[in-house]
């Protein structure tokens, strides 16, 4: 009996008053999530590169290079996004430096840094502990406008190809930037315009046009430098086939009777065999060898009533893959012919 009523009392402590202390489990459960939610993390200082700001007809020289170390705070459920934003650039500092109109062209600045420059997506909480250093120091420096010519920075070109020309359009543009770096450079490039891609199957001449962007930079004794362009430009480039030439020396000249031909022709006078030069696409003019030119002699429509005859040279490319591709011109273009009646059996 007793242990029965020491069964029920047990039963009751843990049944009795369930709402109440599923509620204060749930509200441990929010509290700690909340308590994890609000943990700070502070990491070791990150470098954060500086954009620096300032009025139209100014350049800011050096800010570049400057990525002061930052010492960060935030929540700890902010940690994955916030580190993926830093590797992806998309945390960083903005200052502004403004220049005194009615001075220099070239003005130093210091600029102090404070949380407010930090550019950072609100969701993640982030506070600024430190920056290393304080203070960054930049300089201004009144932008020099001048019209540069425009040099297309081009791949070499596919092989078997050459540039034949190459366009931009406008061929000048107009570029501001530091006046002791415009005055030191001749032409501004392109972007990289890649030409390298074989053109279709028995194109000659491949012409290439398309819009291209300026690169927003001049390079000057292997430093690059910050200019601004406010255009692209249109290209043309004209690639042809590199087509060498190639002799063959005494190439003998045969005759080429039609069927049924009723007269013995031959060569009459000195000359017998001829040179002849090839022209065409590169791999097809090396793998000629010398029984592949094949020159001759049409003597259709001749006969014996006529005194020697003068007949065109024809030459040809035989067995070779890509012949039909290739210009053949003998030296001589005509040889004389002497047409007999056939000796009678």
């Amino acid at each position: 009996m007793k242990a029965r009523t020491l069964a029920q009392k047990l039963k009751n402590l843990i049944v009795g008053n369930a709402t109440t202390k599923l509620m204060a489990c749930g509200l441990a459960l929010a509290l700690w999530f909340y308590a994890q939610r609000s943990i700070q993390v502070e990491p070791d200082p990150v470098r954060i590169r500086v954009q620096v700001t300032t009025a139209d007809g100014w350049s800011v020289v050096g800010a570049r290079e400057i990525e002061p170390k930052v010492s960060l705070r935030y929540p700890q459920r902010s940690k994955v996004e916030v580190e993926y934003a830093l590797r992806r650039g998309g945390i960083r500092l903005e200052c502004e430096a403004l220049p005194d109109e009615e001075g220099p062209d070239l003005q130093p600045r210091a600029i102090a840094l404070t949380e407010s420059n930090l550019i950072a997506p609100p969701a993640y909480a982030i506070s600024v502990k430190s920056f290393d250093p304080p203070v960054i120091h930049v300089e201004l420096t009144r932008e020099h406008v001048q019209d540069l010519p425009v040099r297309l920075k081009l791949t070499s070109p596919p092989s078997g190809y050459e540039i034949a020309y190459e366009l931009a359009s406008p061929w000048r543009v107009r570029v501001a930037g530091r006046k002791d770096i415009i005055s030191q450079t001749e032409y501004i490039e392109t972007e990289e315009i890649d030409i390298s891609p074989m053109p279709p199957l028995n194109q000659t001449n491949w012409e290439i046009r398309r819009s291209v962007r300026i690169q927003p930079s001049l390079t000057v004794e292997g430093e690059s430098y910050p200019v601004k362009v406010r255009r692209d430009v249109d290209c043309r480039i004209l690639l042809i086939q590199i087509r060498p030439e190639r002799t063959f020396s005494d190439v003998p000249i045969r005759i080429l009777p039609p069927q049924d031909y009723p007269y013995v022709a031959k060569l009459f006078g000195g000359v017998r065999t001829t040179s002849v030069t090839v022209t065409g696409p590169e791999s097809v003019v090396k793998s000629l060898k010398p029984e592949n030119i094949v020159l001759y002699v049409d003597v259709s429509g001749t006969d014996p009533e006529g005194s020697n005859w003068t007949l065109e040279i024809h030459a040809d490319v035989i067995n070779t893959l890509g012949a039909d591709s290739l210009l053949v011109r003998p030296e001589t273009p005509n040889c004389s012919i002497e047409v007999q009646e056939k000796a009678s059996e």
